[in-house]
């Protein structure tokens, strides 16, 4: 894809999502860590909660009933 193409974005975007909906529904937090590996989750206030698949993974396991 070019990084570049709007409607390539858009189906990755999508695809993004899809698959965040079906892991989180499945209760798969380390798939759903996976697809955030390299980002950085931030709380309400801007402050650094968690950051990579393990601790982002945490913070599921933590937060999701």
């Amino acid at each position: 894809m070019d990084s570049l193409d709007p409607a390539g974005a858009r189906v990755s975007i999508e695809n993004l999502m899809f698959t965040y909906a079906e892991r989180i529904d499945g209760g798969d937090f380390a798939g759903v860590a996976a697809l955030f590996a390299k980002a950085r989750m931030l709380g309400p206030d801007g402050e650094l909660q968690g950051e990579g698949a393990e601790q982002i993974e945490a913070i599921y396991d933590r937060s999701t009933k």
